[in-house]
């Protein structure tokens, strides 16, 4: 129903998720119609549904169908992340403030986004597994968590104290890496936002020149750090 739809993401088996109008009457509260995630498979689209708002996206889907995205509560003044599998949407709750979101979901079922922490001011990158939501921290005020690969990998943004965003990488329980750290200091590349990380560790990454332009790069894993690389993130980390 409604005028418009917009694809997220599809995986291996061609089912695709995203969100859409279900109709084109503008809601009393919102001032526009419904926007409901779905899910489309074999020539069918289906409505997801929603934790009781007006409002929700689905922002991936694994290779089992599991979808994640985000829904607005009833009222409309607060989105929570959502895990839908096989009809059963659930609500994955926040670090303690009011909204989350989730951006992605590996073939484990391990969900990341990003979540309000208590009061509402401030936000951090989160890792849902298991039932248990943790806070991936920062590297400075705030955070942002893009994607997880399916060895647990997690990439994506932090606001450090000068306002300005770092790319990250998270694993094995923490704590957070800057990834400019893991990077020759000679490239004069800002690594601000990584979009993807694959099964080997490579990471789709938005970097900006020195002369502001900003360019696509892939990171390549290039083996064990050096003692410099080491240092570097010692410093980071401590």
């Amino acid at each position: 129903g409604g005028p418009d739809t917009l694809p997220e993401a599809m995986n291996e088996r061609g089912q695709i998720v995203g969100q859409s109008y279900t109709t084109s009457i503008p809601n009393s509260g919102s001032g526009i119609p419904t926007i409901d995630p779905f899910l489309w498979q074999n020539g069918v689209m289906s409505d997801i549904g929603g934790l009781g708002g007006t409002w929700g996206v689905a922002n991936f889907i694994n290779s089992s169908g599991k979808v994640v995205g985000a829904s607005d509560l009833a009222g409309d003044y607060i989105e929570h992340a959502f895990l839908w599998d096989r009809g059963s949407l659930k609500d994955l709750g926040t670090l303690g403030g009011y909204n989350s979101q989730a951006l992605w979901i590996n073939d484990g079922g391990d969900v990341v986004g990003v979540s309000d922490l208590t009061g509402s001011q401030t936000h951090d990158a989160f890792l849902w597994k298991k039932g248990v939501m943790t806070d991936l921290g920062n590297l400075g005020l705030s955070s942002f968590g893009f994607a997880i690969n399916s060895g647990g990998q997690i990439v994506g943004h932090s606001k450090i104290n000068d306002g300005s965003f770092r790319a990250f990488i998270w694993e094995k329980g923490g704590p957070m890496v800057d990834l400019n750290t893991l990077v020759s200091p000679a490239s004069n590349v800002v690594l601000v936002d990584p979009y993807y990380i694959n099964d080997r560790g490579y990471i789709a990454v938005a970097g900006v020149l020195p002369n502001g332009d900003e360019h696509a790069f892939v990171l390549v894993p290039g083996g064990s750090c050096d003692d410099a690389c080491d240092a570097r993130i010692a410093r980071v980390v401590a």
